[in-house]
């Protein structure tokens, strides 16, 4: 039978106290940068987040906007390749298709993957300007409507 453990009589390191209390050790460059963080504005910080946000969001969903905007097009564009003769050397479109996938691997099969996201830069440079706007307008209204809030509890108070 083993004996009982006995409480530790040496005074706990704190590379010890990271077993006992689960906390990770902290480094200089954690410490570091929450010091930097901290000196960064609270409402700039949301209006990059915000315009990042935009940016990655709408970077994602540039694909499928990329075919939504060939199906809504496809019977303004020409067909590519050698036109096939109809009736008095007219040229017969492209037949059209209402499938969205059948469009995405047709515009992978032609142009590549990267045609997916083929006008996403003019998208992103529009993007981030408005999402940034929106979460810092966020941001402010926020912190504002809690201010007048806790004043108008503590005037109703006296």
């Amino acid at each position: 039978m083993a004996p009982p453990p006995h409480p530790p009589t040496k005074k706990q390191r704190s590379d010890d106290n990271v077993a006992v209390t689960g906390e990770s050790p902290r480094s200089p460059i954690v410490d570091l940068w929450q010091q930097r963080r901290n000196q960064v504005p609270p409402t700039l910080r949301k209006m990059i987040a915000g315009g990042l946000a935009g940016m990655v969001t709408k970077s994602l969903t540039a694909p499928l906007e990329r075919v939504k905007i060939l199906l809504q097009t496809q019977g303004m564009l020409p067909s590519r390749g050698p036109p096939s003769m109809g009736k008095e050397g007219a040229s017969i479109p492209r037949p059209k298709t209402t499938n969205i996938l059948h469009v995405g691997l047709r515009v992978v099969r032609e142009d590549g993957v990267s045609a997916l996201w083929r006008g996403n830069w003019a998208n992103l440079v529009r993007v981030f300007p408005a999402w940034q706007w929106l979460y810092a307008t966020d941001a402010i209204v926020t912190s504002y409507i809690k201010t007048t809030a806790r004043s108008e509890v503590l005037t109703r108070r006296r």
